[in-house]
């Protein structure tokens, strides 16, 4: 809204800013479905080289894009005696201090795992996550020792009692769209996961078993419509 009112918006710079900042992230967000739609165990070559040429691409928006056209915003911005002698300036430069900050952590983050993804291309072992992500397939699959060798814990038994009670068998399935590519490569996780179990650990989780049952029931009625 103060980038509206002031007009700023109408300047090139400001614009070619949003540009990539929204274009780093939708190809972010292209890579990962991308890359959560491959095998990790078999596609692991697909899966660096689409997240390197994404992290190629982030960081060109963030650490060449980004500071050039600021640097002309703010050189704009102090030429003109309209927008110079109020708050403006000021906001420009603690927003372009925080979001240095914020790209110093993306970097600090997406560098070593870019290094970690050549790796497990080529040993097929390096764990990528250095710790558990709930929501990455690597540690799910790494933490049961079904990334290649890990030594991790163990997933709870109500996502094995999930497993024996739907029973997919994915390696039958159609797959005839993205969203089922998705679903199915997430089961076969937890089937793999399941074989990766030691017996004994009974602590049930009626949430996750409920979730669970929700997930695989709804890629059911997914897979029936892509039939």
């Amino acid at each position: 809204v103060f980038v509206m009112g002031c007009g700023l918006y109408k300047n090139s710079h400001m614009q070619k800013i949003c540009l990539c900042l929204l274009g780093g992230a939708f190809v972010s967000c292209l890579s990962t479905v991308f890359t959560y739609a491959l095998n990790f165990q078999t596609q692991m070559t697909q899966v660096a080289i689409a997240f390197n040429i994404n992290a190629g691409f982030f960081l060109w928006c963030r650490w060449y894009i980004y500071p050039i056209e600021s640097i002309a915003l703010l050189k704009d911005v102090h030429a003109d005696p309209a927008l110079n002698d109020g708050i403006l300036l000021y906001l420009l430069y603690a927003g372009g201090i925080l979001m240095a900050i914020f790209n110093l952590g993306i970097c600090a983050d997406v560098l070593p795992k870019c290094v970690r993804y050549i790796k497990r291309a080529i040993d097929g072992v390096t764990p990528i996550e250095t710790k558990p992500v709930p929501s990455s397939r690597d540690s799910m699959l790494y933490r049961s020792g079904a990334g290649g060798g890990g030594n991790g814990g163990r997933r709870r038994s109500s996502i094995l009692v999930a497993v024996d009670s739907v029973s997919p068998v994915s390696s039958k399935a159609r797959r005839l769209s993205m969203t089922t590519i998705m679903g199915m490569n997430a089961v076969e996780d937890v089937v793999q996961t399941s074989k990766n179990e030691d017996d004994g650990d009974e602590d049930l989780d009626q949430d996750d078993l409920a979730a669970l049952h929700r997930t695989v029931s709804s890629m059911g009625d997914n897979d029936k419509k892509d039939r």
